[in-house]
């Protein structure tokens, strides 16, 4: 359960808020439900240090790691992280999962992806988050 597999359970939003967290430098911002919203007052969760090494880490993923390539065609950065998610039900097919943000040098959107019964997050969930950044173009 300590690296997401199995009775381990997690929302998109939940997921989403994670992403938006490290792009903001650990400091979690309630999410809201408008158009356009001020930024709310966030809650510190992570250090400012510990965020900064992991942005760099999910810049990693999506430039030389597990979603290598799949953001190549958009002409900004892109962070994130790919996520395979065991599924004990429907045949055992895993979740395929995909969170990050974007732009990754400055940060203006927090996203998750997640194709229940999908297969592997960097082949179903990662080309699913570019079309969409492709549609928002941050």
């Amino acid at each position: 359960i300590g690296y997401g597999q199995g009775p381990m359970l997690a929302t998109p939003l939940e997921m989403a808020s994670v992403a938006q967290m490290v792009a903001n430098g650990g400091l979690r911002v309630t999410p809201t439900f408008r158009k356009a919203s001020a930024a709310s007052k966030g809650i510190r969760l992570l250090s400012g240090n510990d965020a900064v090494r992991l942005a760099e880490m999910m810049g990693r993923v999506t430039r030389t790691g597990t979603a290598a390539g799949r953001f190549d065609s958009l002409p900004f950065p892109v962070a994130g992280k790919t996520g395979t998610a065991q599924n004990d039900r429907y045949d055992r097919v895993a979740h395929a999962w995909f969170i990050g943000f974007a732009p990754a040098d400055r940060p203006k959107v927090a996203f998750a992806v997640i194709v229940e019964n999908g297969g592997y997050g960097a082949i179903v969930a990662a080309p699913i988050a570019r079309r969409v950044l492709e549609a928002v173009r941050p």
